[in-house]
Parts: C-alpha cells; sequence; structure tokens
C-alpha cells in the first residue's frame, strides 16, 4: 500500500466504513482519518513499535519506537532500532544501540553506543565510542578505536589508532598503527612509527625500520636438529638452530 506525506485536514474522509492511512508532515507519523473526520495514530490499533517515515526526506525510512528520537534523513537511509541514532547518508544504516551515526554514502553502524562512521562504505560493528572516518575503514568493536585512513581496520581493544592506510590492529590497547601497511597483532603500547609495512608482535615497541617485524621475545618448537630435507646450500649455525638459505 501506497503512503503518502500529508497534513491531517487535507487528507479526504472516505466513506463508509473505510479508513484513510496516511503520513502526517509534522511528525513522520503514520495516521487514521475515519468517515467522521476523526484522526488518531495507528498505533493505538496495532502492537509493538511502529513504523516511522522520515517526512523530511521520503527516501529515509526510520523503523522505530516513535519516542526513540531516532532520525534516518538520507536517501534510502534505514534505523532499525535503538534511540537517538543518525543515518544521514545515502545508503547508510544503524541497525540498534544509542547515540550512533552513520553520515557518508553506504556507512553502517551495527550496534553500541556514540559510534561514527563518516566515510563512504566505513563500518563500525558495535562497541562503544569508535570512529572511523575514511573509505573503506571498519572497527568491529570495542572502546575509543580510531580508524582513520583508507582501509585501516581495528579488530577491538580500547583506544587504538589504525592511522595508516590500510594499516591492521587486532587488538589490545593504546597502540598506534601510523603506517601504511603496518599491522600490530595486539599487546598494548605499540607503535609502527613511520615505517610501511612493520608488524609488531608484543608490547611496548616501537618500530625502528621498515619491512620488518618486531617481538619481544622469539620461542620457537619443533626446530629440525638437521639439514635433511633443506634446500641445498642451507647453513647451520654452531648452535645447529639457525638456518640461512641463499
Amino acid at each position: 500500500m501506497a503512503l503518502t506525506v500529508s497534513e491531517s485536514f487535507s487528507v479526504q474522509s472516505p466513506n463508509g466504513n473505510s479508513l484513510a492511512i496516511f503520513i502526517e508532515a509534522q511528525s513522520g507519523e503514520i495516521k487514521l482519518k475515519d468517515v467522521n473526520g476523526k484522526v488518531e495514530d495507528l498505533t493505538d490499533y496495532i502492537s509493538g513499535s511502529p513504523y516511522r517515515y522520515n517526512s523530511v526526506d521520503p527516501l529515509g525510512i526510520a523503523i522505530e519506537p516513535i519516542l526513540g528520537g531516532n532520525i534516518a534523513n538520507g536517501q534510502r537511509a534505514t534505523i532499525t532500532g535503538g534511540q537517538s541514532n543518525t543515518a544521514t547518508g545515502t545508503n547508510s544504516g544503524v541497525s540498534f544501540g544509542a547515540g550512533n551515526t552513520a553520515s557518508a554514502f553506504n556507512s553502517v553502524v551495527s550496534g553500541g553506543v556514540f559510534n561514527t562512521a563518516s566515510a563512504q562504505s566505513s563500518t563500525v560493528g558495535g562497541g562503544a565510542s569508535n570512529i572511523a572516518s575514511n573509505d573503506t575503514s571498519t572497527i568491529a568493536g570495542g572502546y575509543g578505536n580510531l580508524a582513520s585512513n583508507f582501509g585501516s581496520t581495528v579488530g577491538g581493544g580500547d583506544y587504538n589508532s589504525a592511522a595508516g592506510a590500510r594499516a591492521t590492529i587486532g587488538g589490545g590497547c593504546c597502540n598506534t598503527a601510523s603506517s601504511s601497511y603496518s599491522s600490530i597483532v595486539g599487546g598494548k603500547c605499540n607503535n609502527t612509527s613511520t615505517f610501511a609495512d612493520a608488524m609488531i608482535v608484543g608490547s611496548c615497541i616501537t618500530a625502528d625500520r621498515a619491512c620488518a617485524t618486531f617481538v619481544n621475545n622469539l620461542s620457537i618448537k619443533n626446530i629440525p636438529t638437521s639439514s635433511a630435507g633443506l634446500p641445498s646450500g642451507s647453513i647451520w649455525s654452531s648452535s645447529g638452530v639457525l638456518c640461512i638459505v641463499p
């Protein structure tokens, strides 16, 4: 059934036992008008939360309790629940939670509270106070995380910053991946600095060169005890541990 935005008194009362159903322009609520001209909320006659159509942009639909304070006014923007959520970008969406914002084309916040996806195709899965602010950036969850460069990703944890292009932080706390293609698995207080393709596994490590992996301590099990089966030219150290293959 097609509904049109209209003021209450501009909808003609039907005849017989029929009802006119329309969207009120001022409130965006779905209304009923009977043959006597009486106008009432549709929610007086159905159970559960009503659908609320945005009255400013008819292509934006907020599916919410009327008192939820959600705002969906981007083209084809959608909010499916929660309260005080905002979807203002074309094709943007907020699923649940409170105080979340999806403000760019194809941006999505799935849930949580006070999360922001403010760039094209950016995504925040949940958590709280997370910000995905560059194109295709992603934050899965956690608290206070920032993905601020193209294709950057934070898996979780808290107060992590993926500031390099396509940089990745798996989790942990207070980690910064500020160089392109850099990665921090987890831990705390790590920083890839300006060195591209640096990887950190541990805590309190700062990278000092590019294309290198940094760890606090390295333990390797099942080390070969002979050169059998290794490529020709392998060289063993006196301890029988180090293998260098030309």
